[in-house]
């Protein structure tokens, strides 16, 4: 058995013979019968990132079954159909489920990509499509679901039919649910048609748009631009088909491109479309036409389609004169907690500007003091040349000080934030590059002082030793002149 985590995906002829003998009847339609299957092969097919075949033949269903005289929702279906799936990453491009023979042989039933892109389909045509798309579904990825124990094991956990009592036999009875089966399909269909039909009108009804607008504008958000774009572009395209003048379209164009797509109030873009979007409209804004917006207003209706049940059913639970007055509080909360969100977030943005403007200014203050006390060291430094060796000791000692107590300033001030930048460590490395100069002539004072007290104390000794000399000498001299005087006295 297989697990749907576990999935290969193969084109082969035998791919059927992995399913059980008991399901191997078992065709897409077969799927559709039972809408819980239907979900299970729809959830098996996003693990395996093919839900689009399945996707692509529903929408294709749904086109199919809309009724002639809606003109309106088939060309929007239709051209949801052709953006989506008819385009080159899907359909017409390497990953087709259909073959290049048929691909050529859909875009000549359809009279070319462009009246296939433009036009409504016909249902030759979304015929044709239906069945490349069910080939390659029921060949490829149906047997590999049918074929996991999860879809068998609730296959048996499945009751087995009642017996039906009275006239009606068991075949009747299968016959009958068959049948009941089938307008449940259908249903899923017709429903979703009802449904978008019924939207459509809401919001072409003044008053209950106004109402659903003013109900989407509590959810926050571009949705109740999305509303008023919707809105916009209907009356462009009444403009158009009108045959209006050149002029007073391209106005309405350019009006609908600033208010919404291009606005100068940031963002930019007002309403919910993908950013590729707006840039093709933007660069197709001079093709005037009355489907230079088609994609983005089917954009924002799928968008504003998800609120409608949530709107229906507030509008059934409550009365109509009550209705108005409890939109209109809600759109007054709403404004005034947008306002506490905003005041909220300009305070927060304010403190953190106080912040950085704190740690700048300390930053500054702690610069210009460490470059003082450079300058004051250099001062030092000079004056230090010119004393001794004890009067020496002194600055280096301050500087080491001074230094010492800069560091622990830097360190354990609260506002001082961890940073690195290239200029800080430039200057540090430049103090650093001070303080050992003022070291290296702090040592060359000291020896130059050590050798001129040396040189002193020799020069004392032998000017000692000159005083002596011509003194013993003076002493002998007057030595001799004794004895001569003696001499002559005697004589």
């Amino acid at each position: 058995m297989l697990s749907a985590s576990s999935i290969t995906p193969t084109h082969t002829s035998d791919s059927w013979s992995r399913v059980s003998p008991n399901y191997r009847g078992y065709r897409l339609g077969s799927l559709l019968r039972h809408r819980h299957e239907i979900g299970h092969f729809m959830s098996f097919l996003q693990n395996q990132n093919a839900s689009i075949h399945l996707m692509c033949w529903l929408d294709l269903e749904q086109y199919r079954r809309t009724p002639r005289q809606h003109k309106a929702i088939r060309q929007e279906r239709s051209a949801w159909i052709a953006a989506r799936y008819l385009n080159r990453k899907y359909f017409f491009g390497p990953d087709s489920p259909a073959m290049t023979e048929q691909q050529n042989d859909i875009l000549h039933l359809a009279g070319g990509i462009e009246r296939l892109k433009l036009e409504c389909l016909s249902n030759p045509v979304v015929v044709e499509i239906q069945d490349v798309v069910r080939n390659h579904i029921e060949k490829t990825w149906l047997p590999l679901f049918l074929s996991t124990t999860e879809f068998i094991e609730r296959q048996k956990r499945r009751p087995e039919p009642q017996e039906v009592a009275g006239r009606l036999s068991q075949h009747v009875h299968r016959q009958r649910r068959a049948r009941k089966e089938a307008w449940k399909a259908e249903g899923l269909w017709m429903s979703s048609t009802k449904e978008i039909l019924l939207f459509r009108q809401t919001l072409l009804n003044p008053v209950t748009c106004q109402q659903f607008q003013d109900f989407v504008y509590s959810k926050g958000g571009f949705l109740e631009n999305d509303v008023l774009f919707w809105l916009e572009v209907q009356r462009y395209k009444d403009l158009c088909h009108s045959h209006s003048d050149d002029a007073t379209i391209q106005q309405k164009v350019s009006t609908i491109i600033s208010c919404f797509i291009n606005s100068s109030m940031p963002p930019a873009l007002q309403i919910d479309i993908p950013p590729q979007q707006a840039q093709h409209i933007l660069e197709k804004r001079h093709e005037l036409g009355p489907y230079i917006f088609r994609e983005a207003q089917m954009s924002v209706f799928d968008e504003l389609l998800k609120f409608w049940p949530e709107f229906q059913e507030l509008i059934s639970s409550i009365q109509e004169e009550q209705l108005i007055p409890l939109l209109q509080e809600k759109r007054v909360k709403h404004r005034a907690r947008v306002r506490r969100q905003r005041r909220r977030e300009e305070e927060e943005e304010e403190e953190k500007n106080k912040g950085r403007r704190r740690a700048q200014e300390d930053m500054e203050s702690q610069e210009t003091s460490v470059t003082e006390e450079d300058e004051d060291d250099e001062d030092d430094e000079e004056e230090g040349d010119d004393d001794d060796r004890d009067e020496a000791n002194e600055p280096e000692e301050r500087s080491e000080k001074k230094q010492s107590s800069t560091r622990s300033r830097v360190l354990f001030t609260p506002t001082q934030t961890l940073s690195w930048s290239y200029s800080k460590y430039m200057a540090g490395l430049k103090r650093e590059e001070v303080l050992l100069r003022r070291r290296s002539q702090l040592e060359t004072t000291f020896s130059t002082a050590s050798e001129s007290s040396s040189n002193r104390s020799i020069k004392s000794a032998s000017s000692e030793q000159s005083y002596r000399q011509p003194s013993q000498r003076s002493s002998r001299t007057n030595s001799k002149q004794c004895n001569r005087y003696n001499r002559g006295v005697r004589a």
